[in-house]
């Protein structure tokens, strides 16, 4: 398809800061606008789109090329200078299926600590667990930095804290650290439960701990210099979990006089994933909600799997695909 834009250009001379302002409004009359603001001496050059459609804004050094991109298919903006310090603006012809954009600097690392959700755990056809074998390869290829994950089966935010003390320090800190808590913590001991009904029981990381122990998280890895990334827990399937958990013989019906009924199950996992949206917000860092995207859409049932806790393969690509689309919103 050919895509129409129109072009125009605006120069201004600001004597008082001394510098020529160069402002270029590019609308396509379809969907794939791009901004780049980048600086040279003395010149400013701004492209904008007018349009709500994704954008991408990027600084870079004139002298290298610079690329906006979409993340469709569709027209690309390449700007660049020659020897003689003047710039030229294309519109080539290139397919963007396969582009790789560089959006962070050559060895940025980034660091993921959790439970076995960011492991990438789920159960095969044999009910027995596996890893999501392509956990982060969308995101080391597309962005070209390294991704590990230190993520652990059955840690909470108390275990995980341990851990990120170890592997993130201020002599060698990764740029993001993903954190991804919450499951185990609001968890709650099934056997226990079970077999006394009528008693108190609390969970393995009661939440105002949980809260205090995010929030030490957080500073600790600001203190180091990484830049933190709080995960909320996808949702758990209050059904499933509750067959999952009473298969070997636990009592139905106690853990539900215990509760008062099934949906408690979700409504305490999402009270402590309220938790981490608020230290989120408290604390002014990034969050990469994974609730939303799993509870709109119209096969939940088929995102998560049937122990009613670990994600699909299917939702596990949901929650990489996510995690990309926030990448480039920070990159």
């Amino acid at each position: 398809m050919k895509i129409g834009y129109f072009f125009t250009v605006f120069i201004k001379f600001a004597s008082l800061h001394k510098y020529l302002q160069v402002f270029c409004r590019i609308i396509f009359y379809h969907t794939f606008p791009v901004i780049a603001i980048t600086y040279l001496q003395n010149i400013k050059i701004i492209f904008q789109k007018p349009i709500d459609l994704f954008y991408k804004i990027a600084y870079n050094s004139f002298e290298n090329k610079i690329k906006p991109f979409s993340l469709s298919k569709g027209a690309f903006l390449m700007i660049m200078s020659d020897s003689r310090k003047k710039f030229k603006i294309e519109f080539p012809k290139i397919d963007l299926a396969g582009l790789r954009d560089r959006l962070f600097k050559k060895g940025v690392r980034i660091e993921a600590f959790g439970d076995s959700v960011m492991k990438g755990v789920m159960l095969d056809e044999n009910k027995r667990f596996r890893s999501y074998a392509n956990r982060f390869d969308i995101i080391r290829r597309d962005f070209d930095i390294e991704v590990v994950n230190n993520a652990r089966l059955g840690f909470t935010i108390e275990r995980g804290f341990t851990q990120i003390k170890k592997f993130v320090t201020k002599e060698d800190c990764p740029e993001f650290v993903l954190l991804e808590y919450g499951g185990n913590d609001c968890n709650f001991n099934w056997k226990e439960v079970s077999e006394h009904p009528d008693k108190e029981h609390l969970p393995v990381i009661p939440p105002e701990r949980f809260a205090e122990l995010y929030r030490e998280v957080v500073n600790y890895l600001r203190d180091c210099g990484a830049t933190p990334i709080i995960i909320l827990p996808p949702p758990i399937d209050a059904d499933k979990f509750l067959t999952w958990i009473c298969r070997d013989g636990l009592s139905r019906e106690n853990i539900l006089k215990w509760l008062g009924n099934t949906s408690m199950i979700y409504r305490w996992q999402e009270y402590y994933a309220q938790i981490c949206e608020n230290i989120a917000r408290e604390c002014g860092v990034y969050t990469l909600d994974l609730r939303t995207v799993f509870i709109t859409r119209h096969d939940f049932d088929s995102l998560i799997c049937e122990d009613g806790i670990h994600p699909t393969a299917k939702g596990h690509e949901i929650i990489d695909n996510r995690l990309h689309e926030l990448l480039t919103e920070i990159a």
